[in-house]
């Protein structure tokens, strides 16, 4: 125990000059804060690939000609900029060059299929896209009409790199990121500057991230885990270095992680467990300070293996979060943290959100009880694109703050006695067996427990006469 205190003092350490990220600083565009840190940092590295090198400098002043051109090819009116881009450092110059044009970014990944490009480029009716030479042909296929194409491998360099004095507010779009819609057709969330740097601002200050940082890019820039790692590197000093999944695969990711230092790892809990099963039993990490988790239910099998990989000075970052508002409870696990059950808590209320747990009848439940969660915050999503039906069904205005909304989420968990929250499923997968109500996510996390599975799913079957609840595993 005396050894774990000793280690855990002697990473945080180095954190003796950190600056918080402060309150203040939200109330302005993204881009003023990334150019606050260009001026800090110029010549250090900000995005790191195999095939390029791009200083703070030099990818402020990409983004600046990109925006020259956009505000040159773009009509006022348009609002929203689609970008289509695969895994790489050309993505972070067209987030950034859009938003320097006082206009929001539509990130859409190359490998989505093209009926969703399709769907997604008819609702935004948009007069331009943003895309690079890589994915060239498959943008003249959604648009055939080449002047609605910005190829940024094909950008003036005479272009001026200084920056633009546009400036957007706050509360002006950001941007639109597209999850799947329950009816099957995808929905635009809409994030605002203010709802976005708030994000930032937790993420930021509960890492304590700083410009020595080195942060991994594995989810897609066009999830919110993407946007959040790319602007925790980016409004920070930090690096960002992203790898692509899809094209490298898992076998190379620990050398990767290895060779390029990378101080905090972020990921959906499955990569995690595949990637960890890549291992040989002596690789070690010992530049990474912080694993965060998140997306999917984290396991105490995941903290086990945690354990058994990284250094006690590590700490693992469980969180609960959504698309409409990211991240908004966290819970930190250390070598020595007890598990108070097998599903792992998703943790503590985070700055400026509150989460309710609400029955069917809106009355909050008692604790120890499941209920829906529902937030309550000033930085929520600002509701969904060209979807007013969805967005009033799932957004309504808080009855107690004017400055406030709230949000049904889906989600269902149940408080512990300290206020800690443990979530255990979605309300969609709550399943009813012999009278009894079952979380479908408590009876997956009992099947990991077991040392000899791998990798397990539970499935409700409903034949008419009997439901059951059937268990899939792969064995180790």
């Amino acid at each position: 125990m005396e050894l774990l205190v000793i280690s855990r003092k002697f990473i945080y350490s180095s954190f003796m000059n950190f600056q918080p990220f402060e309150k203040s600083e939200i109330e302005q565009s993204i881009n003023r804060r990334f150019e606050s840190q260009v001026a800090r940092y110029p010549h250090h590295i900000a995005v790191k690939t195999s095939e390029c090198e791009l200083t703070y400098d030099t990818l402020n002043q990409a983004a600046n000609r990109l925006a020259h051109q956009i505000l040159q090819q773009c009509p006022p009116e348009q609002e929203l900029v689609p970008i289509l881009f695969e895994h790489g450092a050309s993505m972070v110059v067209a987030i950034l060059g859009v938003l320097k044009a006082g206009k929001g970014w539509v990130p859409l990944a190359s490998s989505y299929p093209q009926v969703r490009l399709e769907t997604i480029l008819s609702e935004l009716n948009a007069s331009v896209l943003i895309t690079n030479q890589r994915n060239l042909n498959l943008t003249e296929v959604l648009l055939p009409n080449r002047e609605q194409i910005i190829n940024i491998d094909e950008i003036d360099p005479h272009l001026s790199g200084d920056n633009l004095d546009i400036c957007a507010s706050a509360n002006a779009i950001a941007c639109v990121l597209y999850t799947s819609g329950s009816t099957g057709k995808p929905k635009g969330v809409i994030h605002s500057h203010c709802n976005l740097l708030h994000l930032i601002r937790r993420g930021t200050n509960a890492l304590k991230i700083d410009a020595n940082d080195r942060l991994s890019l594995l989810p897609s820039y066009s999830h919110i885990g993407g946007t959040n790692n790319i602007f925790r590197a980016l409004l920070n000093g930090a690096m960002l270095l992203p790898y692509d999944l899809n094209e490298k695969g898992l076998v190379g990711l620990s050398t990767w992680l290895i060779e390029e230092k990378i101080t905090i790892y972020h990921s959906v809990p499955t990569v995690f467990r595949h990637f960890i099963n890549t291992l040989k039993e002596d690789d070690t990490f010992p530049d990474i300070r912080a694993i965060h988790l998140g997306g999917e239910p984290v396991y105490k099998y995941d903290v086990d293996l945690f354990k058994q990989y990284f250094f006690d000075s590590c700490l693992l970052l469980n969180n609960l979060g959504c698309t409409e508002l990211s991240s908004y409870r966290q819970y930190f696990i250390y070598s020595d943290t007890k598990l108070p059950s097998n599903i792992v808590p998703v943790g503590y209320k985070t700055e400026d959100v509150e989460v309710l747990l609400l029955d069917e009848n809106g009355k909050e439940v008692a604790t120890g009880c499941t209920g829906e969660v529902v937030l309550r915050s000033p930085y929520l999503a600002l509701g969904y694109w060209q979807q007013a039906e969805q967005t009033n069904a799932a957004f309504f205005p808080d009855p107690e703050f004017l400055d406030r909304r709230c949000y049904k989420t889906g989600d269902v968990g149940y408080f512990l006695p300290d206020g800690c929250l443990v979530h255990v499923g979605r309300k969609d997968f709550q399943v009813q067996i012999q009278g009894y109500r079952v979380e479908i996510a408590e009876i997956e996390a009992v099947l990991f427990e077991h040392q000899k599975v791998k990798e397990a799913a539970v499935k409700h079957q409903d034949n008419g006469e009997e439901k059951k609840l059937v268990g899939y595993i792969v064995p180790l």
